[in-house]
């Protein structure tokens, strides 16, 4: 059974108090906790416009917010930290007791970030996203490739199975 859970609110003057943490637009969202020994945290998202429409967002413990100076560079910083070689620096890093792992600010910060000149950016963004866009569509064909296998498999098993049914005449 499904309970309905109230979104939590704050007032406004603690919203005012907290305005450092509210998340706002082409801010790159970091998971700071995970499981040791695992790779599931460091996860990011970069933050749209639709997804502030229904009121204003605030950080909670164990998310950080990536803030670039230059909102030109918030698709690159979000690739660049979905590559193996800057999660393993950032993985190398985790701190934390019994079986949960933490990364630091620092973590992020002491990053070594390759940044290359804006054209060089938006190429390499461009890429990505055309290559992301090849693999959407070949998941795409993969699945209408396997509906297709399902069907002929069921259309030959039901031919064998039911081989009278051919030599019946139709009303």
């Amino acid at each position: 059974m499904l309970h309905y859970q109230r979104p939590a609110y704050i007032s406004d003057e603690i919203a005012r108090q907290t305005a450092d943490f509210e998340i706002l637009k082409d801010d790159i969202l970091v998971t700071m906790t995970g499981t040791k020994g695992k790779r599931d945290f460091v996860f990011t998202a970069r933050v749209k416009d639709s997804d502030l429409t229904q009121g204003r967002l605030f950080l909670n413990q164990r998310v950080g917010a990536i803030r670039p100076f230059n909102s030109d560079i918030v698709p690159l910083i979000n690739l660049f930290l979905k590559s193996d070689i800057l999660l393993d620096w950032i993985f190398e890093t985790a701190t934390g007791t019994a079986n949960q792992a933490n990364i630091g600010v620092s973590s992020i910060l002491d990053l070594p970030f390759p940044l290359p000149p804006l054209a060089e950016q938006h190429r390499i963004v461009a890429k990505v996203d055309a290559l992301m866009a090849l693999c959407d569509q070949l998941e795409a064909s993969l699945t209408t490739a396997d509906t297709t296998r399902q069907r002929l498999l069921t259309a030959l098993l039901h031919e064998a199975l039911n081989p009278a049914a051919e030599l019946e005449p139709a009303e």
